[in-house]
């Protein structure tokens, strides 16, 4: 008698313990996908929100020559620098697969906009200039130098 009731007993926290672990995982899926999807929408609102972000793509976007000789220690400066590190965030996110490629691709045309511009192209040459003389280590940036290499953007 006593086995029966221990049986009893082993199938009813079976069939109770399985199905918490079931919702438990799908509950913890679920938590995880939002958190991802939270945290896409915090760094695109990040980006569009930010005033130096925004000012500094805007200047990239709508003014070919803002890195002239009186480009060092200003405010210019810092937001350039600002965004460029931002955007080689994403980079880095995109590298270690932390964002999906279609979560990465809402970036790439601000990327893109970064390379095709003048200034930029000049401002990326005169920092690795400066960092191959020894005179500095690697920018905070190089991961998204890189990937305007890699990708053709940047020469």
């Amino acid at each position: 008698m006593y086995e029966i009731i221990l049986t009893i007993t082993t199938v009813c926290e079976t069939l109770f313990v399985v199905p918490s672990l079931i919702i438990a995982l799908v509950t913890y899926l679920n938590n995880k996908k939002k958190e991802k999807a939270e945290s896409i929408v915090n760094l695109w609102s990040e980006f569009i929100h930010n005033d130096d972000l925004y000012e500094a793509m805007h200047r990239i976007e709508f003014d070919d020559y803002w890195f002239n000789d009186d480009f060092y220690c200003t405010k210019v400066e810092r937001q350039m620098d600002r965004l460029f590190i931002y955007l080689n965030q994403i980079v880095y996110l995109n590298d270690k697969k932390i964002i999906k490629q279609e979560e990465f691709e809402m970036f790439l045309y601000k990327i893109h906009a970064v390379f095709d511009n003048l200034s930029t192209q000049k401002y990326f040459q005169e920092l690795e200039k400066f960092s191959a003389e020894g005179r500095s280590a690697k920018p905070s940036f190089y991961l998204l130098i890189e990937f305007g290499r890699k990708h053709n953007l940047y020469k």
